[in-house]
This record gives C-alpha cells, sequence and structure tokens, in this order.
C-alpha cells in the first residue's frame, strides 16, 4: 500500500488517539486543526521509518511519532501564547 491509502485507512485510529492525549487539555481547542494535521504528519513519518521486521504494529509504532510531535507542538502553542499574553500584559499597563 501507498503513504495515502495507509492515511486514508488509519484516519480514525490517529483522531481517536490524538484526542486521547488531548481530551483534557481544553486551552488548545482553537488549534485543534492544527493538532490533528500533526498527528497526521506524524504518521506519514512513522510508515516511512517503520521496519515490520521488529514485531510492532504499525500503529502502535506510529503513536510514539504521534505523541512525541504533539507535545512538541503543544509547547510551542503555549510559548506561543505566553510571548502573546505577556506583549498583551505590558500594552495593557501602559494604556
Amino acid at each position: 500500500m501507498n503513504e495515502a491509502t495507509l492515511l486514508i485507512n488509519n484516519e480514525d485510529f490517529i483522531v481517536n488517539f490524538t484526542r486521547s492525549i488531548i481530551i483534557n487539555i481544553r486551552q488548545y481547542t482553537e488549534s485543534l486543526d492544527d493538532i490533528f494535521q500533526q498527528a497526521r504528519m506524524s504518521f506519514l513519518m512513522a510508515i516511512r521509518n517503520f521496519d515490520n521486521t521488529r514485531g510492532n504494529s504499525l500503529q502502535d509504532y506510529s503513536k510514539v511519532y504521534i505523541k512525541r510531535d504533539i507535545f512538541r507542538l503543544l509547547g510551542q502553542i503555549n510559548k506561543d501564547k505566553n510571548v502573546m499574553k505577556n506583549f498583551t500584559d505590558t500594552n495593557e499597563n501602559y494604556t
């Protein structure tokens, strides 16, 4: 199977696994599209690096990629929000 077919066939897995990671993180609701897109890109990277001779399933293998990259993205989003919050706070103090 090619990458596009694998991605389409595993879309439910990707969405459900991603939701399980971010279920309690309500502060990122405006970034859900970005988070799900990152999960799809991470799944594609897992496909490219997957070695089926190691005894793991593709879904189990991809969980590591998806989880790692989602937390990196959430960290970046949080960092950007803090910068904007600090910038806004500074402007509010001077106006």
